[in-house]
Parts: C-alpha cells; sequence; structure tokens
C-alpha cells in the first residue's frame, strides 16, 4: 500500500510540474525599432508666424496661419552620414490672424533640398539657415526644413511628429523685429 501511496505521489508530482515546449508561452519576436531613419512621407504641415515690427512709438504686427495642402513630399534621412534630402511638391496658404480675408496661396513645385542633421532622441537639427523675415514668405523662403530646431514629439515605427517653436530677434534697416513661429510636421514612414 505504501508502494502504491508513493507511486501515485511520484505521479501526480511528475503531472503537476511538467510541461512540454507546447506548453510554454512563444517568446514575441524583438522587433528592431527603426528610429529616425529612413523615408518619410509629409502627412500634415502648419504652422503659426507671428512677426513684431517696433520703432520707438509703436508696434507694427504682421501675423499668420500657414497650412499646406496637396502635398506630395518625401523625406529621406541617413544617419551613416547625417545627411537629409527632401523633394516633392504641396501648396502653402497663408492666413492673416489680423484679418481673415487677408490670404496667398504659394504652390511650392520641384522642391529638392539637403543637408545635413544633428539629432538625439528629443530633437532633430536641420542645420539650415532659419529665416526670420517679417510678413508673409516668399517661395524661396519656404522649405518644410527651414527652422532652427525641431522637438521630436514623437517617433515610432510607422509615424514621426516633428514640433516647431522658435523666436529670432534681429534688427531690418535699424528697426527691431520679432518673430516667434509655432507648429507641426507629421510624417508617416514609407
Amino acid at each position: 500500500m505504501n508502494n502504491l501511496k508513493v507511486s501515485l505521489f511520484f505521479l501526480t508530482f511528475t503531472i503537476l510540474f511538467s510541461c512540454s515546449k507546447d506548453d510554454v508561452s512563444p517568446t514575441p519576436p524583438t522587433e528592431r525599432f527603426p528610429g529616425i531613419e529612413g523615408e518619410w512621407q509629409l502627412e500634415e504641415y502648419y504652422y503659426e508666424n507671428i512677426t513684431t515690427v517696433s520703432n520707438k512709438e509703436s508696434s507694427f504686427p504682421n501675423n499668420y496661419n500657414a497650412v499646406a495642402d496637396d502635398i506630395d513630399l518625401k523625406l529621406e534621412i541617413k544617419t551613416e552620414p547625417n545627411n537629409w534630402t527632401i523633394k516633392g511638391n504641396y501648396i502653402l496658404n497663408l492666413s492673416s490672424m489680423e484679418d481673415e480675408s487677408v490670404t496667398k496661396e504659394i504652390a511650392i513645385e520641384g522642391l529638392s533640398n539637403n543637408g545635413n542633421f544633428s539629432y538625439d532622441d528629443y530633437w532633430f537639427d536641420p542645420e539650415e539657415d532659419p529665416t526670420g523675415f517679417p510678413g508673409f514668405p516668399n517661395p524661396k523662403e519656404v522649405t518644410p526644413m527651414n527652422f532652427s530646431v525641431f522637438v521630436i514629439e514623437d517617433l515610432s515605427a510607422n509615424r514621426m511628429e516633428l514640433r516647431i517653436s522658435e523666436q529670432h530677434v534681429f534688427t531690418e534697416n535699424g528697426t527691431p523685429v520679432k518673430v516667434l513661429r509655432s507648429g507641426s510636421q507629421i510624417y508617416k514612414r514609407l
């Protein structure tokens, strides 16, 4: 009888604590996170530009919103060496914040630009000279990389959001000018 109890004990013990490879839940494959490098399609692009020209007696604001439409623009980022290239077309619709009836449409066609960059997990700097001209920009001044530094707001396997927030203070023809820009660019990985 003792042999039967001992045998049952070992049988129960074996059944309880044995498992096959089928019983183990598989380890999910680790997906290599691609980072900022790759080809990106621009999906959304908008910014707000607040320019104030001051003299001794008063200030003159010239503020506008910019929203891109009909976007067909690709950004390629390579990290060895750190180089970016942007090519494509879009229409930039500008509207005055003071008078919404004042609008301007700029068709950007055949845009082709490139340069070096620096970056970390939080920012992307395309190393172009930022423009800081008051008023509506000229077409040659309107490129999505014409900002001093982008904050990397979101970066996943398929999506990248670059936030724009910058301030420029300069003097033009002896008159102080202050420019504030803020906005966002949203890209989809190709």
